[in-house]
């Protein structure tokens, strides 16, 4: 029986056996073939530049609610069905690494259910090739507002780095039908039990946080295949199961609801292991959308960057010339 490796590395290859397409998405990041880019108006763009914070809304409060009530759905139908033939294979599989840790956690998971709604905390995030100097045109058109909008393209550097220190998580989001979610965890169950003794280090409390968070990440981040084209991912801060020392909790009005927010501050912390998130490093570059206003936008936000120390920031600002109707 192969038992090699540390627990950390029979974790880590754990959790890619269940999320495979967390290190693929992750390795385009790394290796810079692909940089995470936020939509959003022209008017929060600069409260992001001038607060130098980034905020996390909750899901009850974002467009997307509907479409984690798709990944809650999708996860139910599978795993918590009265009679599941996927969810008793995977409670055989890992009881062959520790008895009754997956029951365990899907158990815990289901307690903690009613309240994902309420505890979950999100920041959205698309997949944006370098080279593109003209955005999408669905997310423009997604998040267009009379003031113009904004795609801040960012630096790779935090979305990589080896630290816990925010408690928050970057994950892909999955855009799958119910018919390809059942297939692609029939893969998953069968790479789980190719690689069985490959996790046999793991004690079950490492066993059942494993699947417990798998099981959250899921849930927050399926959604219905017809928005296959955004590619999105999901920064998932959840405080009631992990706070952070670093974000901090604020009560805000956005456009005119009362509601809690968390605020990640955009400041280095290399002490932390957190590094390129102030805002002169963490802005790749800022993409003007669709406007009736481009060089009063450009010269702007040229004067905020510099504010914010970034050196010849209209090197880093494009503006986009694609016609929105």
């Amino acid at each position: 029986m192969n038992q090699s490796g540390s627990p950390l590395e029979a974790a880590e290859k754990l959790f890619a056996t269940l999320y495979p397409e967390m290190k693929e998405k992750r390795d385009a990041i790394e290796g810079g073939k692909k940089h995470l880019v936020h939509y959003t108006s022209a008017e929060n763009a600069l409260n992001i530049i001038n607060g130098q914070q980034f905020w996390l809304r909750n899901v009850k409060c974002m467009n997307d609610f509907m479409e984690v009530q798709h990944g809650i759905g999708l996860l139910l139908r599978t795993f918590h069905a009265e009679e599941s033939l996927r969810r008793d294979r995977l409670y055989q599989l890992c009881d062959k690494i520790a008895e009754g840790a997956a029951k365990s956690a899907v158990d815990e998971f289901d307690r903690w259910l009613p309240s994902l709604p309420h505890s979950i905390y999100i920041g959205c995030l698309s997949e944006f090739d370098p080279d593109d100097h003209l955005g999408r045109l669905s997310m423009w058109r997604a998040y267009g507002s009379p003031g113009g909008s904004v795609a801040l393209v960012m630096n790779n550097e935090p979305f990589t780095a080896e630290t816990d220190v925010l408690k928050a998580f970057s994950v892909p989001v999955l855009y799958l039908s119910d018919e390809e979610f059942l297939k692609r965890t029939d893969e998953v169950l069968d790479s789980l039990e190719k690689n069985i003794d490959s996790f046999q280090n793991l004690n079950a409390e490492s066993l059942q946080d494993i699947i417990f968070y798998w099981l959250i990440f899921l849930a927050s981040s399926l959604k219905h295949c017809g928005f296959r084209e955004e590619q999105e991912w999901r920064i998932l801060y959840v405080p009631s199961l992990q706070k952070s020392p670093t974000i901090v909790e604020s009560v805000e009005c956005v456009r005119g609801i009362p509601q809690i927010v968390q605020k990640i501050p955009l400041e280095d912390a290399p002490e932390k292991g957190l590094h390129g998130a102030s805002i002169a490093k963490l802005i790749e570059c800022l993409v003007i959308g669709p406007t009736e206003y481009p060089s009063v936008l450009a010269s702007a936000f040229e004067r905020a960057l510099s504010n914010r120390g970034v050196a010849d920031a209209m090197k880093r600002i494009r503006i986009s010339d694609i016609p929105l109707r």
